[in-house]
């Protein structure tokens, strides 16, 4: 059904594209929208928000707290399953989020459009080099064409999905190059606990949490990018290890 929903779409946003773009965020917050609603319907399994203790549904008109709301955006989190996405973009609906992405998926139908498009960041990740030059520019024009209020970033340090859902180490180069491109920004690290679960046989009714920690003001004149990242992993890597425990605990 998401394969179907992603073909069944592709012509419309590429229609978009070219004609209506001031309409691609409005059309890419209902294909998020859609995805989940199919994932809950035909298995039952959902993704909640939680910040500061407080529990909202995906769906819900939550804005967190942020320091400034006239910096550019940047969410660091950790990769599961293609649902990390419409989940992210759902959580900011007001912020034009760009996605650091590989390139294989310019030939996935629908998100190829919007990648290409509108908010995507394509690289190859065989070639580093190539790679941190991609990101670098194209951060350094986001900053002088979309205004700063509306601007986003998410990237995925990890650099893959995590098979087994737990965190794997930190490729700190690429968010490194993003956070010296923009010089100051405010960043949000986004843990996901269940993803992973979702359409494996056996996890009907899967219950997975995004887990937004407290928002920090990174400041390229203040901070070396290296150690920010450090402290960013393992704030998110404790994050994780207490919900791993509470669910432990529970059981």
């Amino acid at each position: 059904m998401f394969v179907l929903l992603l073909i069944f779409y592709h012509p419309y946003v590429y229609f978009l594209s070219f004609f209506q773009i001031h309409r691609m965020q409005r059309a890419l917050l209902n294909l998020c929208f859609a995805c989940h609603s199919i994932l809950y319907h035909l298995t039952g399994c959902f993704v909640k928000k939680s910040y500061l203790n407080l529990d909202h549904d995906l769906s819900a008109d939550m804005e967190i707290y942020l320091p400034t709301k006239n910096l550019p955006l940047v969410v660091v989190s950790n990769h599961q399953s293609a649902f990390d996405i419409s989940s992210i973009v759902l959580s900011f609906p007001k912020r034009r989020i760009f996605f650091v992405a590989k390139k294989e998926l310019l030939w996935t139908p629908t998100i190829s459009v919007f990648i290409k498009r509108y908010n995507g960041i394509p690289i190859d990740r065989s070639a580093p080099s190539e790679a941190i030059r991609i990101i670098s520019e194209k951060v350094a024009d986001l900053i002088t064409t979309v205004p700063l209020e509306e601007l986003g970033i998410a990237i995925f340090p990890e650099g893959t999905r995590s098979k087994d859902g737990n965190l794997k180490n930190f490729k700190s180069t690429g968010l490194s190059v993003c956070l010296t491109a923009l010089k100051k920004a405010c960043i949000v690290p986004v843990v996901f606990t269940e993803n992973h679960k979702f359409g494996k046989i056996g996890h009907n009714n899967c219950q997975s949490e995004m887990i937004m920690l407290k928002p920090e003001i990174f400041d390229a004149s203040l901070h070396d990018p290296s150690l920010f990242i450090d402290k960013i992993f393992e704030n998110m890597l404790n994050t994780f290890d207490c919900y791993r425990s509470r669910k432990i605990y529970k059981i």
